[in-house]
């Protein structure tokens, strides 16, 4: 029998939403059910169907079972010839439904979910779960379609859903569904304009593309915000607010009903029509209300929504990841001369290609970021930021990551009220970092705890206001020797400011022959981590030429052959100075491979 609650999308009251080829089906149950009047001719023609499908594929269990139990044969007669005696065989009687938790005993039949009967599902759970499947727009959100998990050669051969398939052969395809749909659509008129309220007609009503739906002081499920987004003409009037889905709830309610439950935008590789791609362009700003848990949006349109939400004040974003290999995927929000707002706090940003450019247009001013991430692979990706001439505020924002090209963006950065407990800059190509060495004037960070550079982000250190920074850890990652060609290439040494510990591995350690430090800094620990190649730069240097200044008793670490290039007085934790032969200072040896610590240790 045709299941209305099961092919619809969303549902208000004894009305359904189905999303058929020529637009959005709003159909009460009673006029489908007049539809088809014998009833219980169909129920006769389902057990027939049922009773082929059992046999369809109790053949199939039967082949399964054969060769299964065949192969256990062979197993245990190889580890016979090789003297094992004694390894237990598989019990194939204690199986049970994966989905429900049935098992094989009152009549209910078993179907192995993979070619090595791990798991089995019943009858009904399989007709559910398939159904499902194709139901849902994005397969990776789907957790709950049955497959098995257990990871083996032959599982993975058949996708993990041999299970369903098999049911899918057996089963065929559900056309009496599509014609029952196709034939109640043909004899819909599509509206002109329809308003979208809590109290739906009794008769059943089509909307296309050609439809203007009306929303107005109500609130919505994501689910059927997003179906009338791609499949209907939308224009927003008032209040309007967008909340959590719920198959078994009704996903219409008045304005502040769905107790502003938390919201998940995700959508990725998804091909945005013309039609939503107006209806967007058409909102007007801060038009959408919503409490966000979660936005994830990758190579979509879609991310051109973001300055319609009206997010609200007490929205705790758990994640919020843009991604846009293309720049159309970000053109109107790029386009925006007023900057939207994220609210109160975001625990993971993620901004990736093109979608690096639009933390321009957020206003980030009172938001507390715990980790940012920004990717870059292009140049033109981070153009948009580049090319900003007043610099944008960031947050507060606890860890700072940036790749690539993004490593040019913190140059853009305002950091007027933060303070970073870590900064990574990450630039595996010399490109990279090209604007950011070619620029004249100083830029500044901030204040920062800890800092991380790694490979030719190194150079960038050059470019950095730090006389006044007081860094916690300061480590420095170089693998090769153009790592730190721009540093050495320097006149001038330039200043890190106070710094209690500082790490430099490989390559990175010839860095400190061209830099200062605070003159009233004590460092708990200095550490150079290197093989002899790594040192060559230093070893030019005359003896006790590199000023460090004050070390604390046990914090350097350096190899003997070094050491004596450096300068530098240790002092116990009163400050007082410590002749050397007192001290226990950690000597490295030359060819000792170097391993790379944690910064915050």
């Amino acid at each position: 029998m045709f299941d209305l609650a099961q092919e619809s999308f969303a549902k208000q009251g004894d009305r359904f939403f189905l999303d058929e080829s020529r637009g959005v089906i709003i159909v009460p149950e009673a006029v489908l059910e007049k539809i088809h009047e014998d009833i219980q001719k169909e129920r006769v023609f389902l057990y027939e169907k049922r009773q082929e499908v059992l046999e369809v594929l109790e053949v199939v269990k039967q082949r399964v079972m054969k060769e299964l139990m065949q192969r256990e044969q062979e197993r245990h007669k190889e580890l016979e010839e090789k003297g094992i005696f004694g390894t237990g065989k598989r019990d194939f009687s204690a199986a049970e439904c994966m989905g429900c938790g049935g098992e094989p005993m009152g009549g209910v039949f078993l179907f192995p979910l993979c070619e090595e009967a791990h798991h089995y599902a019943c009858l009904e759970c399989l007709d559910k779960e398939v159904n499902r499947y194709w139901r849902v727009t994005d397969r990776a959100e789907c957790r709950k379609t049955l497959v098995c998990p257990i990871l083996t050669s032959t599982c993975k051969a058949n996708g993990d859903t041999f299970g369903m398939d098999e049911y899918r052969k057996a089963a065929g395809g559900n056309e009496e569904v599509e014609i029952r749909l196709s034939a109640l659509a043909a004899q819909l008129q599509a509206p002109a304009s329809f308003s979208l309220t809590r109290d739906l007609p009794n008769e059943a009503v089509l909307l296309t593309d050609q439809t203007t739906v009306m929303l107005s002081n109500i609130e919505i499920s994501v689910e059927l915000f997003f179906v009338l987004l791609f499949r209907t003409k939308i224009t927003i009037d008032g209040s309007f607010f967008i909340g959590e889905h719920n198959d078994n709830e009704d996903c219409i309610r008045e304005h502040g009903m769905m107790g502003e439950t938390p919201v998940c935008l995700t959508r990725d590789w998804g091909a945005v029509s013309s039609l939503a791609l107006e209806n967007i362009e058409r909102m007007p700003p801060s038009s959408i209300g919503c409490v966000l848990e979660k936005i994830n949006l990758v190579n979509t349109g879609l991310i051109n929504i973001l300055p319609k939400l009206r997010i609200h004040e007490d929205s705790e974003i758990e994640l919020l990841s843009l991604y846009a290999n293309r720049r159309e995927h970000v053109a109107a929000v790029l386009a925006q001369k007023k900057p939207f707002c994220v609210r109160r706090r975001v625990k993971e940003m993620t901004l990736g290609e093109y979608a690096v450019g639009v933390i321009t247009k957020m206003s980030l001013k009172d938001c507390e970021v715990e980790s940012l991430y920004l990717h870059a692979y292009e140049k033109e990706q981070v153009a948009e930021v580049l090319k900003q001439e007043k610099p944008f505020c960031v947050g507060r924002v606890k860890h700072m990551f940036l790749h690539s090209y993004a490593v040019c963006v913190v140059t853009k950065m305002g950091h007027e009220d933060s303070e970073i407990e870590l900064l990574n800059l990450n630039a595996s190509e010399k490109e990279h970092v090209a604007e950011v060495i070619a620029q004249e004037k100083p830029f500044c960070v901030g204040r920062v705890k800890g800092m991380i550079l790694d490979d030719y982000a190194v150079g960038v250190i050059t470019k950095m206001s730090l006389k006044d920074c007081e860094f916690e850890d300061l480590c420095l990652y170089a693998t090769k020797r153009e790592h730190v060609a721009e540093v050495l290439a320097q006149e001038k040494p330039f200043c890190v400011g106070r710094v209690k510990g500082m790490r430099l591995y490989k390559y990175a350690a010839s860095v400190i022959t061209r830099m200062t430090i605070h003159e009233d800094n004590t460092m708990k620990n200095f550490v150079l981590d290197g093989d002899k190649k790594h040192f060559s730069r230093i070893l030019k240097e005359g003896d006790n030429s590199i000023d460090l200044g004050r070390i604390r008793t046990g914090g350097l670490c350096v190899p003997e052959k070094i050491k004596r290039k450096l300068r530098y007085t240790l002092v116990d934790g009163e400050g007082e100075e410590v002749l050397e032969e007192e001290s226990d200072e950690e000597v490295l040896e030359e060819e000792e491979p170097s391993q790379r610590g944690n910064l915050l240790e």
